[in-house]
């Protein structure tokens, strides 16, 4: 007598063929001018890095002396922490979908959980990779190279990063949202220079990852209804 297949495993194996299929389809359409925009915006970075402008930019930002500004800084800088930029906006989207049962709502609120993990784990790849000192290692930010420690983790941004990532998708997935989505991925990276954890270049950095993940996991999101709308138009 044959078992019953789990019910867990099936949705578990649903959910990576789809995430496959439109993880393809993005690297597929996302076209040569999507990564050359992303490849150009980071460009200033490079320049930052190379020129040694980084410390003399982050002093002209940073106002450490203003406790309002700095205060201001810990509360935005807190809500550039995964539980509250990707978690509890995917939680409350994904409450709202269920409330008012909108699949639109519903692929906002996958869109920015996906993103947000994307961001996630590519940041914390990419930041013991080059092991850039922070700011406050005094070391004007040179790269080390493979360093577990925190204090060599400094590009790119990871607030800035995953912050950026569900912000981009919420704004793609949900294009009234965008100007404030907009505003939280900036006022983040604002943050971290200004509480001295990055340079300029490393929350470019995040920007730019954030950007990219934001666009693939809002095409992960996408139904499989819109998907097909897509292979129509493609085969048209």
């Amino acid at each position: 007598m044959k078992n019953s297949p789990n019910p867990v495993t099936e949705v578990i194996q649903r959910g990576f063929r789809h995430f496959s299929q439109r993880t393809a389809a993005f690297f597929r359409c996302s076209g040569r001018r999507f990564w050359l925009l992303h490849l150009a915006a980071m460009i200033p970075a490079v320049v930052l890095i190379l020129s040694g402008a980084d410390p003399r930019i982050l002093a002209a930002v940073q106002q450490p002396a203003n406790q309002p500004v700095h205060h201001t800084a810990e509360w935005v800088s807190e809500f550039g922490e995964f539980q509250y930029s990707t978690l509890a906006v995917a939680v409350v989207t994904g409450l709202m979908a269920w409330g008012f049962r909108s699949r639109r709502l519903r692929e906002v609120a996958v869109a920015v959980l996906v993103a947000g993990i994307l961001g996630g784990v590519l940041v914390n790849v990419c930041r013991p990779t080059f092991g850039r000192a922070r700011p406050h290692q005094e070391e004007d930010g040179r790269f080390t190279w493979f360093r577990m420690n925190s204090r060599y983790q400094g590009f790119p941004s990871g607030h800035t990063s995953s912050t950026t990532s569900s912000m981009v998708a919420l704004a793609v997935t949900c294009p009234p949202m965008a100007i404030p989505a907009v505003g939280c991925s900036i006022a983040v990276g604002w943050s971290r220079m200004q509480l001295n954890r990055h340079y300029l270049s490393d929350v470019m950095g995040g920007l730019v990852l954030g950007s990219i993940c934001g666009f693939w996991g809002a095409a992960v999101a996408r139904t499989r209804e819109d998907g097909q709308k897509d292979t129509d138009g493609a085969a048209e």
